[in-house]
């Protein structure tokens, strides 16, 4: 099998893009800050992983710790 160069290979990947056989990927926010309806959704999802992993930490520790009251 013969190996092919990386600019062989970096002209066959642009040629695929051009054609459309490969799909360029975009954000939906194309802007400096993070808004819009899809960012809400995910900034939302996010905090409320943070707030679940916080708490299940918390928790944790609590279990952990000794009571010296």
């Amino acid at each position: 099998m013969k190996r092919k160069s990386g600019a062989e290979i970096g002209k066959r990947l642009i040629t695929a893009i051009q054609k459309g056989d490969i799909l360029v990927d975009r954000r939906p926010n194309h802007g400096v800050d993070f808004s819009g309806a899809y960012e809400k959704l995910h900034k939302e999802r996010f905090h409320n992983y943070l707030g679940s992993s916080s708490r299940y930490l918390g928790n944790k520790r609590m279990k952990e710790q000794k009571y010296h009251g």
